[in-house]
């Protein structure tokens, strides 16, 4: 993951704060579609994680 700052804080935002995805993008100055993105792509590296 390339830019992790911006994953981890999409990362912590919903599942430690209880933020949406919309609120997430507002305050990341992003697009929804891209913390989507960036979710579903820390999720599958957190997987991967666990799984070794």
């Amino acid at each position: 993951m390339g830019s992790s700052g911006h994953a981890s804080g999409a990362v912590v935002l919903p599942y430690l704060e209880g933020r949406s995805i919309r609120e997430i993008a507002g305050s990341l100055g992003l697009p929804t579609k891209t913390v989507h993105g960036r979710l579903h792509l820390a999720r599958e590296h957190l997987k991967t994680l666990a799984l070794a």
